[in-house]
């Protein structure tokens, strides 16, 4: 957010420091995290340009099913729900219209998973959000 604020832009590939363990985190994953911190702050730019940056990275990074419940890719869409839902308010819609359709290719995979289980208990607008959906 610091960068975004000097140069009007931020850089997507970021690693985590965990535990002393550095791992990658998704640049859609990035861009969900700053959309969510532009809306904590009031920073209209910086929620603008985070929410193009994740419509793109989206497409790439989740354009196919998974074969494997167990990749990374599973764990990392579970955590993007996490931000998508519990960083912007139900009425922000711009970020959530554009995971549901993902989840509904991936549901069979990630219904499975634990973690998915317990995200639903713990976010049940989003399910609410996949329901409507399914409908339409």
């Amino acid at each position: 957010m610091i960068q975004y604020c000097y140069t009007m832009g931020y850089c997507e590939e970021l690693l985590n420091n965990d535990d002393d363990r550095y791992s990658y985190i998704s640049r859609t994953h990035t861009n969900a995290e700053m959309y969510a911190m532009g809306h904590k702050y009031g920073i209209a730019g910086l929620k603008a340009t985070a929410a193009v940056k994740f419509e793109a990275t989206l497409v790439i990074e989740y354009g196919l099913p998974l074969l494997d419940p167990n990749t990374l890719v599973a764990t990392e869409l579970i955590a993007l729900i996490a931000i998508v839902y519990g960083g912007t308010p139900e009425s922000d819609r711009r970020l959530r219209d554009q995971v549901i359709p993902k989840i509904q290719v991936y549901w069979a995979t990630l219904a499975a998973m634990g973690d998915f289980r317990s995200l639903i208990s713990r976010y049940p607008e989003f399910m609410l959000d996949m329901v409507n959906a399914s409908r339409s």
